[in-house]
C-alpha cells in the first residue's frame, strides 16, 4: 500500500505527477477546450461559440501570416516565462474559457485555420511538383 501501485495497472500519482508536468501545456489547452464546451453549452451560447469558431478559421486561413507570427509571439512569451508564471496563465486561460467560452473557440479556430492553410500549401506544392515530374517524364 506505501507503493501508491493499482492492482488494475493504472497509473501512480507520481506518475500522474510526472505527466502533468512533462505536458502542462497540453493538459491546460485541454482542460480549457472541455470547460468553453461545457460553458457553452451551459450559458446558451452554443451558436456564438460555433460563429466565432467559424469567424476564426476564416481569419486564420485569410491571414495566416499574421495570424502565425502573433501566435508565434505569445507562445514564446509564455515558453520564456517562469514556471510559476505559466501556471497563473495556465489558470487566467481557464478562466476565459469560463466566462468568455466563444473566445477560446474563436482563439483555437484561427490557429487551426493557420496550420490548415499551412498544409494545404504543402500538399499542393508537393502535388504539383510530382504533376510536372510526371509530365517530364512522358515527354
Amino acid at each position: 500500500m506505501g507503493d501508491n501501485k493499482s492492482t488494475k495497472g493504472g497509473f501512480t500519482i507520481q506518475e500522474m505527477e510526472h505527466l502533468v508536468r512533462k505536458y502542462r501545456f497540453e493538459v491546460f489547452y485541454c482542460a480549457a477546450f472541455v470547460l468553453a464546451v461545457l460553458f457553452s453549452k451551459v450559458f446558451s451560447m452554443m451558436g456564438f461559440s460555433l460563429m466565432l469558431a467559424a469567424a476564426g478559421g476564416i481569419v486564420g486561413m485569410l491571414l495566416p501570416g499574421r495570424t502565425d507570427r502573433i501566435v508565434h509571439l505569445v507562445l514564446e512569451f509564455v515558453c520564456k516565462q517562469e514556471k510559476i508564471m505559466q501556471l497563473v496563465m495556465g489558470i487566467g486561460l481557464l478562466v476565459i474559457s469560463v466566462l468568455l467560452p466563444p473566445v477560446t473557440f474563436f482563439v483555437l479556430c484561427t490557429a487551426g485555420g493557420v496550420e490548415l492553410h499551412r498544409d494545404t500549401t504543402i500538399q499542393r506544392n508537393k502535388f504539383l511538383s510530382g504533376h510536372s515530374d510526371s509530365e517530364n517524364k512522358h515527354s
